[in-house]
């Protein structure tokens, strides 16, 4: 039988998972065509679009999505060099990693032509792991803007050929580069940042784990600029109950001059204590002990996660990397 703290040991394994975005900045040949003359289309490069251009920035924001939901990510080629493939590999098996994602644009001939849509692969003679993620993955990728479905498949792309046995992975292709309306998509940052989140919440679903949304301060779904404009830097909250589980707040915490304030009310539910508010004094309360410190932000009472922790009899513990307040139970 399990002692306390090689329960909460368990329970607080953090999954790690490594995003791959395919190519290099220099790769030869991907690439979209030419943007054809007056279309207005612009890339990063100028009159076409570099595939990793749209890979990189499709992990970057994935990263930040699984981030804020607890979960460890490596990036496998980290700069704008063509990571060697074998390299790529071994980067998640040594991470060993639970799940591997590669990022990719797909393309047909290289001149504007007709193919179209989305698949994913995994390895050919994968286990159930990896094709359940595959399925996953493609129908998150399908949720957002509308486009063909060319299905789950398998491959033996050396990336999968060389991870499959150690983790699920995944390879999936977003569009086609030399499709003129579909590097149209490609070149859009709504659509990268789109398929980022999808690629978060395929993950997550696979994992079990809770997606938590980009909110504001006041647990209010924000657009880029409202994120840019926020008052504080958003933190995740995390409440482990009295099962050992944890409980991912929907609810943000934030930072103020260095201290992580969290939602008093959020946290009191999840550990069972009584909260209270006095509307005189603006000061929160969890089991009639009075927050001197409380913030109230959109309607929310926040606290320093210190107090809030000290009131329910919790530690409260602070991972700068994710920026993430977790409260546990001490021995």
């Amino acid at each position: 039988m399990l002692s306390k703290s090689e329960f909460i040991a368990a329970a607080l394994k953090q999954y790690v998972v490594v995003l791959d975005d395919g190519h290099g900045m220099q790769t030869i040949g991907k690439r979209t065509p030419i943007f054809p003359a007056g279309s207005g289309m612009k890339s990063e490069t100028g009159n076409f679009m570099h595939e990793n251009e749209f890979n990189r920035a499709v992990v970057k924001y994935a990263k930040d999505h699984l981030e804020r939901c607890g979960i460890k990510v490596i990036e496998s080629a980290a700069g704008d060099g063509d990571v060697p493939l074998a390299t790529r590999s071994w980067i998640a098996r040594n991470a060993k990693a639970d799940v591997f994602v590669s990022v990719h644009a797909n393309a047909n001939n290289g001149k504007w032509n007709s193919a179209k849509g989305v698949e994913t692969y995994y390895q050919t003679g994968a286990g159930s792991d990896s094709i359940k993620l595959a399925n996953i993955m493609q129908k998150h990728l399908l949720m957002g803007t509308k486009q063909s479905s060319r299905g789950v498949k398998s491959n033996s792309y050396q990336v999968l050929r060389e991870t499959h046995e150690h983790m699920a992975s995944v390879l999936i292709e977003c569009g086609f580069m030399d499709n003129l309306e579909e590097a149209k998509l490609l070149i859009d940052d709504n659509y990268r940042r789109e398929t980022g989140k999808e690629v978060a919440q395929a993950i997550c679903e696979y994992l079990g784990v809770t997606f938590i949304e980009n909110t504001a301060v006041g647990g209010i779904s924000t657009s880029k600029k409202e994120e840019e404009a926020s008052k504080y830097p958003p933190a995740t909250v995390v409440v482990e109950k009295e099962n050992g589980s944890l409980r991912p707040l929907s609810t943000p915490g934030f930072i103020n001059k260095g201290t992580s304030y969290v939602p008093v009310k959020a946290v009191s539910i999840v550990a069972g204590k009584s909260v209270g508010f006095d509307n005189k004094t603006k000061k929160a309360s969890i089991n009639e002990v009075v927050l001197d410190n409380t913030i109230v932000e959109n309607g929310v009472a926040y606290a320093p996660s210190r107090d809030v922790a000290a009131a329910i009899g919790m530690i409260a513990q602070w991972s700068q990397s994710i920026s993430q307040v977790k409260f546990v139970f001490g021995e």
